[in-house]
Parts: structure tokens; C-alpha cells; sequence
């Protein structure tokens, strides 16, 4: 099922990456013996041992998907790789390293294909923010993306080639279709054994390791090695035992399909009508003095009527409140008289 590619049809995508060193006639590989006798351009050294990461997305399509998570480098023995400072050289922002792909031949065409291959951020990053990640913490450890190894180097040529191996890869790897080809798909009542899943993905001579939250299945790990230069996209099964690097336990492995959304019932609401009209009453004034009750007069009236304001209260009030107002402006006034003066005084 893994699909080893040719070295020939690869020279002809990447021709802008061809080697300013002599490499040897056959491709050497990564954590051999002769890799540590060759030219680092040639072969990925240190590090010669990568593990190939995908993490599963159960609400991404309608059964999941597994997107790309990134690429750890390590050491033949099994240790992580020395780190390189996080503000060293080739150490590109995220709009660079979105721009280099961008504008590559290799990439350009396919950029929003490479990026939604990649699995969602944690966080919240974006996708350009998580190959910035990737390429400071992983990219910049590949021996043979150096820029000694190119020839005619311009600034970030090589870190298109880095991400063109790792889609070069997620597509090599189809974890979804090896899963489901041994009948382990995602599922709500049924649980599988960690020899179960790991027997499905073995194939070609892998070894994969899982990493579980709790019982929940959620990344693989592919240990490999590089056959040749790493931009050259041609890698094999490495010997490397992850096995105890496994968290999952032995039996009820979940693997989650996508979260249940539960609608709400359908209602039928009545429509709203409008209450009937009320007859209007007439009204008689009667010709009792003023302030008399306005309730007097009416005919047909049943049950309690609202009174009317009366009007020589509103003007009463409202005059008042005009007292008020007009208090406290000549309030004002005198009080600026006065300071007017003051500060006139203070001048002489």
C-alpha cells in the first residue's frame, strides 16, 4: 500500500533543487551505514530517523478524516534531535513561509489543496502559523534542505520541498483506507484492541505507534526513513520499535465518529390573531363645573372608566418645573458675575 516513488519522475518535478554537491550514483539511506560516510546534503544526518505524524478529526466530512499533524526528527537511536534555536538562521515568519509555497511550482498550483490537508490547529492557529511551527522546529533540521545543498540558492527555496514531502507522504499513507479495509471504522458502540489497529496499519513493513486520550484513538505515528536526499520525496519503513512510545491500552480502543447533533422536535405554532375590536363608547360632558369627575356622563358605561389628565394640572406642574429652571439660571448668572469680577481683581 505505501507507495515508494520513483527517483527519476521526482528529479523531473524538483529540477530547481538539484544538488550543488556529487551525490552517490544509488540514493544511500537515512541511519545506514553508509550515511555516516557521505556528504550531509546527501542523505539526512543527524537525524536520520523521522516520524511522520496524523491526527484524526471525527467532525471533519461525513466520517472523519486524518490530516497531516507534522514531522519529528530524531536521531537514529531513537532520541530527539538536537534542537536548533528558535531565532537562528532560515527561521521565516509565517507570511514567509506561506509565500515561498505559494509562489513555488510545486506548491503554487495546489496551495489551498496542501493546506487543508493539514489537520486542524489546537489552538487556533492558522494554517500558515502551523507551517511556520513545523518548518522552525522540523524543517530546519533536515540536513539536506541546507542551503549549501542547492545550487543557485535563493532565500526559502528549500522550504517548499519540505512541505512537498510531507503532503508527499500523507498521500502514501492513506490511514483512513487501511483501517477501514481491516473493518475498524469510526463507531459509537464498537471498541478495538491496540493489536487489532496496529495489525491494519502495518503494511510494507511498517512499525506505527498510536497516541490515545484515554481510551480515544487520535494520532498514528509512522517511523521512516529518507532514501536519498529528504526533498527528493523517496522514503522507506524505518526498524525503529515506537511501540512503547504507545499510550492506548491493550483492549477498548474508541474510534469516535463525528458528534451526534441532535435537533430539536418540530413545533406547529397557532398563528397569532389580533383580538376583536371594542365598540368605541360615547362620551357626554356634562356641564358641572370644571374639575368635576370625568367619569360623568357617560352612557352605557359598564365597569370603571380611565380618567382624563386634567389639563389645568399639566400647565400647574409645568410651571413649576419653569420656576425651577429659571431659579437656578439666574443662580448661574449671578454666580458668573462673580467670578468675573474675582478674575478681573486678580488681574489689577
Amino acid at each position: 500500500m505505501f507507495r515508494k516513488l520513483n527517483l527519476v519522475a521526482v528529479a523531473a518535478v524538483f529540477a530547481s533543487g538539484t544538488s550543488a554537491v556529487t551525490c552517490p550514483t544509488d540514493p544511500v539511506t537515512s541511519c545506514s551505514d553508509d550515511a555516516t560516510v557521505i556528504d550531509e546534503c546527501c542523505v539526512t544526518r543527524p537525524g536520520g530517523l523521522m516520524v511522520f505524524r496524523q491526527r484524526f478529526e471525527p467532525d471533519e466530512g461525513d466520517e472523519g478524516r486524518w490530516g497531516i499533524d507534522g514531522l519529528e526528527i530524531m536521531n537514529c537511536d531513537g532520541m530527539p534531535a538536537a534542537k536548533v534555536s528558535p531565532t537562528g538562521s532560515r527561521s521565516y515568519s509565517q507570511e514567509q513561509v506561506g509565500s515561498f509555497c505559494a509562489r513555488s511550482a510545486r506548491i503554487g498550483p495546489e496551495y489551498e489543496s496542501y493546506e487543508n490537508e493539514w489537520a486542524a490547529s489546537e489552538v487556533g492557529e492558522s494554517v500558515e502559523e502551523i507551517w511556520e511551527r513545523n518548518w522552525r522546529v522540523s524543517g530546519r533540521q533536515v540536513s539536506t534542505l541546507e542551503p549549501r545543498c542547492f545550487d543557485s540558492y535563493e532565500t526559502g527555496q528549500e522550504v517548499p520541498f519540505f512541505f512537498a514531502a510531507l503532503h508527499q507522504l500523507h498521500d502514501s499513507l492513506p490511514t483512513y483506507q487501511l483501517l477501514a479495509d481491516s473493518n475498524i471504522t469510526p463507531s459509537e458502540d464498537t471498541t478495538y484492541s491496540l493489536d487489532e489497529v496496529i495489525a491494519a496499519l502495518s503494511i510494507s513493513g511498517f512499525n506505527p505507534y498510536l497516541t490515545c486520550s484515554n481510551e480515544t484513538l487520535t494520532a498514528v505515528h509512522w517511523p521512516i526513513n529518507s532514501i536519498g536526499p529528504f526533498q527528493d520525496t523517496t522514503f522507506a519503513p524505518s526498524q525503529f520499535d515506537g511501540s512503547s512510545r504507545s499510550n492506548c491500552p491493550s483492549d477498548g480502543i474508541v474510534y469516535p465518529p463525528a458528534e451526534q447533533i441532535f435537533r430539536t422536535a418540530e413545533h406547529t405554532w397557532d398563528p397569532m390573531t389580533r383580538p376583536s375590536m371594542r365598540p368605541l363608547l360615547q362620551v357626554t360632558r356634562s356641564s358641572a363645573s370644571e374639575g368635576a369627575s370625568a367619569t360623568e356622563g357617560l352612557e352605557g358605561v359598564v365597569g370603571e372608566a380611565f380618567a382624563p389628565h386634567q389639563k389645568k394640572v399639566v400647565q400647574h406642574k409645568l410651571g413649576l418645573f419653569k420656576q425651577k429652571d429659571s431659579k437656578l439660571q439666574d443662580e448661574k448668572d449671578r454666580q458668573f458675575g462673580e467670578n468675573a469680577k474675582r478674575h478681573k481683581r486678580d488681574e489689577l
